[in-house]
């Protein structure tokens, strides 16, 4: 089939599954959830536990007695869940950098029934308090992370440019870029939710999109083609030049 096609219809076709690659390894979800009681529960108790504060201490366990914190999670959603995205994630550590704590927007928490503004508002509390409690190393990550974030965008960009002048070795920067960001994704998925075990609540969950693993299959079909592919232009040059040497010779 590659045979009838020109090279630079090759070339396109290999780019467009490259960009549809980066499209899935940027925008695939990866979710945070959690059971709302437990958490709740959780940080009441941990706000109780770490605070100087007597009176704080007797409030929470008052609340708890009398049944409160039950009476109030009856009414909100069974399970709470918070999606991003690598890209969404960048915007959302830009906006903390820049502003010092976030918000409901960068969440991208629903924020339409009163249920749910209740439960968003005590979200963002703990969010932040956490944030201010370790500003220091939480924008060192963040910084660490946009810089990953843009790298990966650079190893794509680098490879379709590769793809453009015709070279085989294009194949090592998608790969780096699909199969890299999957494998980083895992780990810092797997740190974080021991971070957030310790600091919130243990039945906190960390799952990544299936957008991923599509991401690195298009990539290995894009690389498999683009090595056929890159091969034939190259023969088709060889004999190019070679037909030329021979007319040449002949016309001589």
């Amino acid at each position: 089939m590659f045979k009838k096609l020109n090279t630079w219809i090759i070339k396109i076709i290999i780019i467009i599954g490259v960009i549809i690659a980066t499209f899935f390894t940027v925008h695939s979800s990866i979710t945070m959830s959690s059971s709302t009681s437990g958490l709740v529960n959780s940080a009441l108790n941990k706000a109780a536990a770490q605070s100087g504060n007597s009176n704080v201490r007797t409030g929470v366990q008052l609340f708890q007695a009398l049944g409160l914190d039950n009476a109030i999670l009856n009414q909100l959603p069974k399970k709470i869940e918070i999606k991003t995205s690598l890209s969404k994630f960048n915007a959302t550590t830009s906006s903390f950098q820049q502003n010092g704590q976030i918000g409901i927007n960068d969440l991208g928490l629903k924020n339409d029934t009163d249920q749910e503004k209740i439960i968003n508002d005590f979200l963002i509390k703990i969010a932040n308090d956490q944030l201010d409690k370790y500003e220091n190393q939480i924008n060192k990550y963040a910084q660490y992370y946009r810089l990953l974030y843009y790298v990966i965008l650079l190893l794509y960009i680098i490879a379709t440019l590769m793809i453009l002048f015709g070279i085989r070795s294009a194949i090592i920067p998608i790969l780096i870029a699909s199969v890299g960001s999957y494998e980083l994704m895992q780990l810092g998925s797997m740190q974080l939710t021991s971070v957030l075990h310790k600091l919130i609540y243990s039945g906190i969950k960390i799952d990544l999109d299936s957008g991923f693993l599509i991401s690195i299959t298009i990539s290995i079909i894009v690389s498999i083609f683009w090595l056929f592919g890159a091969k034939i232009g190259k023969k088709k040059k060889s004999s190019v030049k070679l037909t030329r040497k021979k007319y040449k010779h002949a016309a001589n």
